[in-house]
């Protein structure tokens, strides 16, 4: 099949990034990646082009860049973002980059539903458990947390990209009652009181913790679906996922496809999951229109979610593609895994055996490939260059 519409890749600082540019590349499409600095990948051989541009803090100055390139095209671009801040981005300028893109969105806003608090607002058409949540600024919270959430639970903002952006983290643990009163300080202070909420911490190993990406269609059909199922993450326990296996696991899907279709959602969903380790009840921790990390792992075994998202920006029949089956495929990002395993082997987390029979399994990289290795070689020497930054500024302070 001949593809006439090139891609346009927006972020490329991210294993979904890299995922994104192989699988297309290997379809032969041609690809153009743009971002605000130069990659730690550097550029895949799947690349025709890759562009610097300003900041997405400078939203006019970058939509005329973007709108002005869509325009040399002769058969509009498919445009994708492979990161999250890149998707936030896209999200909020649809109307303005249809005129020059393709995308399978149809309007501004489209995804703003599940990110951050807003996905309470789905609560209640399927029977769906998200954890429980106190907003900040709700009346007697010293009584109300420990009675009803109890500690440690999570402080959290319905704009986790700003809340990241001022405090470095995602969220804040709350160990006690004095470090609640701290943080409660702390939000007033900085004007966060009514954009944040607390939320009750699930409990339970990282075998208890899931992934589920699945893809919708028109009309919010499911088209395809792959869960997965975390051995490692870093940093632990509130870190990304370092390494995880696919696995089957239907309860996800009874659980996601109600509460999604009723949303009348298109295209692409990345969720969390998490099963209480008392009540054995599996919770929704977030579900965000982005590609997965683990995306190269959903290609290799057939989920090929860029492909699929292409098409469907195109208007084209999207193939039903649902691994109801383990396939005893693991995923890793290497560089995260190496830390995580130093740190639960020191903690006595875990031991050498249960590690190395881990490892048997057939892997997917995060960064590497045998048919496209500069990414790979470019980003050892990237962290090699780090790493000996770092050794030097330690040696310096001596």
């Amino acid at each position: 099949m001949e593809f006439k519409h090139p891609a346009v890749v927006l972020g490329t600082d991210s294993p979904s990034s890299l995922a994104i540019i192989r699988n297309l590349g290997r379809r032969k499409i041609d690809i153009t990646t743009i971002d605000s600095a130069p990659s730690p990948y550097g550029i895949s051989k799947y690349c025709r082009e890759a562009m610097i541009v300003p900041s997405v803090n400078e939203e006019e100055h970058l939509l005329k860049i973007l709108s002005d390139y869509g325009k040399n095209f002769g058969e509009k671009p498919v445009l994708f973002a492979a990161t999250e801040e890149w998707r936030r981005f896209l999200d909020r300028h649809l109307n303005e980059l249809k005129n020059y893109y393709l995308f399978p969105m149809a309007e501004n806003g489209a995804s703003t539903l599940f990110f951050g608090k807003n996905l309470r607002a789905l609560e209640d058409t399927a029977p769906t458990l998200i954890p429980e949540r106190i907003d900040l600024n709700g009346d007697d919270l010293l009584r109300q947390v420990p009675l009803l959430l109890g500690y440690p639970c999570l402080l959290k903002c319905e704009d986790t990209e700003d809340f990241r952006e001022k405090f470095g983290e995602n969220f804040l643990l709350i160990k006690n009652e004095s470090d609640l009163l701290d943080k409660l300080h702390a939000m007033e202070h900085h004007g966060y009181t009514s954009r944040c909420f607390i939320e009750t911490l699930v409990r339970g190993p990282e075998g208890h913790e899931y992934s589920a990406t699945f893809y919708y269609g028109k009309n919010s059909g499911l088209k395809g679906c792959l869960t997965s199922e975390t051995i490692r993450k870093y940093p632990h326990p509130f870190g990304k996922i370092s390494y995880s296996k696919q696995k089957w696991i239907p309860e996800l899907v009874d659980l996601a496809d109600p509460l999604f279709k009723e949303s009348g959602f298109r295209g692409l969903l990345e969720t969390k999951w998490k099963r209480d380790e008392f009540s054995r009840k599996v919770y929704l921790l977030s579900a965000e229109p982005i590609f997965s990390e683990s995306t190269e792992m959903h290609c290799h075994l057939g989920f090929e979610t860029p492909y699929i998202y292409y098409l469907d920006a195109l208007g084209e029949d999207i193939p039903e593609t649902f691994l109801d089956h383990d396939t005893h495929c693991h995923w890793k990002n290497k560089e995260r895994d190496l830390s995580a395993i130093y740190h639960y082997v020191k903690n006595d987390q875990m031991n050498f055996v249960k590690i190395i029979s881990d490892y048997k399994f057939r892997k997917t990289n995060s960064t590497w490939a045998w048919d496209d290795m500069a990414p790979g070689l470019n980003y050892f020497g990237h962290m090699a260059e780090r790493g000996v930054s770092a050794l030097w500024k330690k040696i310096r302070k001596r």
